[in-house]
């Protein structure tokens, strides 16, 4: 649980930063400039970041076991 209120922690100083950013602005971008910013620049860049976090945990000493499995073939 510690894993998750700290990323919702972080997650509340970014907005809080974003907004305090806004706020000081003259003028604002319209809003697509700043929602194609916060699109993920490549595909599976979530999947990195799960698997950085579990190589962190196994770094650790979690007991946490990483192995590549293959996908079945769709039929």
């Amino acid at each position: 649980m510690r894993g998750r209120a700290r990323g919702e922690r972080e997650r509340t100083i970014i907005l809080a930063h974003q907004i305090e950013a806004m706020a000081r602005e003259k003028r604002l971008k319209p809003l697509a400039k700043y929602l194609d910013q916060a699109k993920p620049k490549q595909a599976g860049g979530d999947n990195f970041a799960v698997i950085a976090m579990f190589e962190e945990l196994a770094a650790k000493g979690g007991n946490v076991v990483i192995r590549r499995v293959k996908r079945a073939k769709p039929e």
